[in-house]
């Protein structure tokens, strides 16, 4: 049913950016720029309905879901740039973000039980899990930041740790 829902409304957004795309006068590597992203976005999700597994589901998922942050990016810089009106943009960047979001619930669940499937990863996320209860108070994420963990009497180095704490804080919830 979610995913029903999720081709819908990729698929009424994608018609509404296509319509809107039509009035735009020049600019015409932005339009079609923004007509590709938005466009992608039912396209990845209504491919991921037919996926070959767990990971070419997720897959496919988050590419839907960096999608709709190009998306997002092109009509803000349309706005930006006075090619379009905020009033013009506002119903699409809000129904993009009501993708992005189910996008990101709807990825969330099947990836953390791909990856607790994992005996190596579940190991890890024991670990990361530790991290988090050592800290009093919800974690601050950092991109730059590296961790050096470890790890079987191996030496792990995290250096995207925003995403992997952003990971073990939904799994530590």
């Amino acid at each position: 049913m979610k995913e029903n829902k999720l081709v819908d409304l990729s698929m009424d957004f994608s018609v509404k950016i296509i319509k809107l795309c039509e009035n735009i006068k020049g600019h015409h590597s932005l339009v079609n720029q923004l007509e590709r992203s938005a466009t992608s976005i039912g396209a990845n999700i209504h491919e991921a309905n037919y996926a070959h597994g767990k990971p070419d589901f997720i897959a496919k998922q988050q590419i839907a879901l960096k999608e709709c942050y190009e998306t997002e990016y092109c009509l803000k810089l349309f706005v930006k740039s006075d090619i379009l009106s905020s009033e013009a943009v506002i119903d699409l960047y809000n129904q993009c973000g009501t993708i992005r979001r189910v996008l990101i619930a709807s990825t969330l669940k099947p990836f953390l039980r791909y990856l607790t499937a994992q005996p190596r990863l579940q190991a890890l996320i024991l670990i990361l899990k530790s991290c988090l209860q050592s800290l009093n108070t919800q974690p601050k994420l950092y991109s730059a930041t590296t961790v050096t963990l470890n790890f079987q009497n191996r030496i792990l180095t995290i250096y995207n740790f925003q995403s992997i704490l952003c990971l073990c804080f939904f799994i530590y919830m």
